[in-house]
């Protein structure tokens, strides 16, 4: 029982606050106590293949307790690698408890511990582990790490040590083989710095491994018995949760900005759509033409969603900074650019600033809360929906629509009109990117995880350990990316182009189509904010269900009450409630069964921006002389999306996660 000391308490070394914090510290602490043969003095040592068996049944449930613990609270790469260790304990008490001959060899070599003094000065190793894990806890972050990976091979020797000189040679050998049995791989992945005590003795810094060694030669007894836990785990967690408080303080800060900055990116996405007859006026170009700057807009936001791919060598904040202000200054300038060609060249600036913005902040938002992230993230794209709202009422009464026999605007006119509603939409865009400027100067963002760098070494051990099933990962991910594409591709080119529609349709006025979108949009965020709610108690891939067949529903009573404003209004309410969870709902479902790492939002959005890119090419031409086109359109991609999580869920299986898959696109 003695390898739980080495294994679980060296990852809870490193684990960030609040991974294991279903349980009580108490109650952790006792899991780990049930089984901590060396720490708990009151384990009774066997003496007949019955007390092994009660033993090893003790062994099994608190393996159990803690592994529950970590499938229910931990997450991330940590989970992996923690349910790995666990589950390598388990088989172990599997083989050895559950075989005889096993169980006749254990209860041989451990009736060494029934001499009490000679069971004493063999635990009094795991004292001074206790002290120099105290030590650790205590350590800069830098130096945790491998102070717990050097103070593991410490106590491992101490142990085989003072077994082999107080009980004999074989028995020494015994737990050494089922030491390593258990720890040896595990701990090559972890301390790939510091498989050794040699490699503890040049690598490791100098003066914290003096401050630990000094602990390990002591012989004061007192002190090293003086403990508030019984096992080392709670004194772990319990200091780095208190090292970890003013990083949850910045991390709360920068999420406002986040959902600040999302909720202008909500006005500035519905702004130039709700205008796009006007601009076509001003430019002096046909519709099919003006459709167009969705094309270089998605061509700009394909770019913009690789950034992702290129944070080992750029500063994310800054470059979010950087391009989230190119987006403010290209919208601000809509109606002035004077060339359409230029208005093309910026649509694509344009495109580059939201595709940064929209791959990274749902990235950002599960790095600072994993546990928590998908009512976050819902919370996030209800700003995000609050603001495209905000939009359309903002420049509909600026926008003057079809020109008519009785009613002409000319381009100046218009370009006079729209000044406003987009300078005023720049300034509010341009606001968070200067405070992030700000606290990149004074308190730069840095992830709240202690771990990183060390995933960042042993990720390659990790992949050679799951390459056979790494291409099945990979197309997983693919196939999340095209199932959001295609959707991704309908509910924008229902936002772009649904006011054009009802304008060419001759059903609605421009500034009716206009509210006509707001009231989308306002569906759109009411249904974000409950589903923030229902988020908690609900798994994604439910949400996502449920939300496809409202979808289904909205659009078949706007296609067949397309000419009844009443139908229009009902139908656009129903279809805004049914867009509102799907994206949120999409990351949700990737970052549970794949995580959501930098590089796979980046996946993510390139297939968004993708399908978003053609549909100027498929709707543009139509748009004008039948406007329901649009609806086929909205049915095909909507039906191409069922189909492909479908074929998803069945392939991932209707069992819950027990960790989260490494792959490359994690890195």
């Amino acid at each position: 029982m003695m390898k739980l000391v080495f294994a679980f308490a060296l990852l809870c070394a490193f684990v960030p606050s609040g991974l294991l914090a279903c349980k009580t510290i108490e109650e952790i602490d006792q899991c780990a106590y049930e089984i901590s043969f060396l720490e708990n003095r009151d384990l009774k040592v066997p003496s007949n293949d019955g007390e092994v068996i009660a033993m090893c049944d003790k062994g099994k449930a608190g393996v159990k307790c803690l592994k529950d613990e970590a499938v229910a609270c931990m997450t991330g790469p940590m989970k992996s690698i923690t349910i790995k260790v666990l589950n390598d304990l388990e088989n172990h008490l599997n083989v050895r408890c559950d075989s005889p001959p096993h169980r006749a060899d254990f209860l041989k070599h451990v009736q060494c511990f029934t001499d009490a003094a000679k069971a004493d000065e063999i635990r009094l190793c795991s004292d001074k582990h206790m002290v120099m894990m105290e030590k650790v806890s205590n350590m800069p972050k830098d130096n945790r790490l491998g102070g717990a990976c050097c103070t593991a091979h410490s106590m491992r020797e101490c142990v085989i040590s003072k077994i082999t000189d107080l009980c004999s040679g074989e028995t020494g050998d015994y737990f050494n083989d089922m030491i390593s049995e258990v720890t040896e791989e595990n701990m090559q992945v972890v301390c790939n710095e510091y498989i050794n005590l040699d490699q503890c003795n040049s690598k490791y810094d100098p003066a914290s491994w003096g401050q630990l060694k000094a602990i390990a030669d002591s012989h004061d007894v007192s002190a090293l018995k003086s403990h508030k836990y019984k096992t080392v785990i709670p004194t772990i967690l319990t200091s780095i949760k208190m090292a970890d408080q003013s990083n949850k303080k910045l991390n709360l800060i920068y999420t406002i900005g986040i959902y600040l900055n999302h909720f202008a990116f909500g006005i500035t996405s519905n702004v130039i759509w709700a205008a796009l007859v006007d601009i076509g006026y001003i430019y002096n170009t046909p519709s099919q033409v003006t459709s167009y700057l969705v094309t270089f807009n998605s061509l700009g936001y394909l770019l913009g969603s690789i950034s992702g791919s290129l944070y080992k060598w750029l500063n994310r904040q800054l470059t979010i900074v950087i391009l989230v202000s190119s987006l403010a200054f290209t919208t601000s300038l809509v109606p002035y650019y004077g060339s359409l060609w230029l208005l093309f060249v910026c649509m694509v600036l344009n495109g580059i600033g939201g595709g940064t913005w929209d791959s990274n902040n749902n990235v950002w938002l599960v790095e600072m809360w994993p546990r928590i992230n998908a009512p976050i993230i819902q919370a996030s794209q209800f700003m995000y929906g609050a603001g495209t709202i905000v939009g359309p009422i903002l420049v509909s009464p600026y926008v003057h629509g079809e020109n008519t026999n009785t009613s002409y605007v000319s381009p100046d006119e218009r370009k006079r009109s729209l000044a406003l509603p987009f300078i005023g939409t720049g300034i509010i865009q341009i606001i968070v990117p200067i405070i992030f400027l700000i606290l990149f100067l004074i308190r730069p963002y840095t992830k709240n995880n202690e771990i990183n760098h060390t995933l960042d070494e042993v990720q390659p051990q990790l992949e050679n350990v799951n390459r056979r099933s790494e291409s099945k990962r990979a197309l997983k991910l693919i196939m999340v990316a095209i199932c959001l594409g295609t959707y991704d591709a309908a509910e924008i080119g229902y936002f772009f182009f649904s006011p054009s529609m009802f304008q060419y349709s001759k059903v609605l006025s421009a500034e009716e189509g206009a509210h006509v979108l707001s009231v989308l949009s306002a569906a759109y965020t009411i249904g974000r904010l409950v589903t923030a709610f229902i988020s908690i108690k609900i798994r994604p891939d439910v949400i996502i269900s449920y939300h496809f067949v409202i979808v289904i529903i909205a659009q078949s009573i706007l296609f067949f009450g397309h000419d009844s404003p009443p139908l229009i209004y009902v139908g656009t309410v129903i279809l805004g409630y049914g867009f509102s969870a799907m994206w949120p709902a999409i990351l949700a479902f990737t970052d549970r069964y794949f995580r959501l790492s930098n590089r796979v939002g980046s996946l993510l959005f390139f297939f968004a921006g993708v399908f978003s890119l053609f549909t100027p090419f498929i709707v543009g031409p139509f748009l004008e002389s039948n406007p329901l086109v649009l609806y086929a359109f909205e049915g095909f991609y909507i039906l191409v999306s069922i189909i492909l999580f479908i074929i998803l869920r069945i392939w991932i299986g209707f069992h819950e996660p027990n960790e989260k898959s490494f792959s490359i696109f994690n890195k």
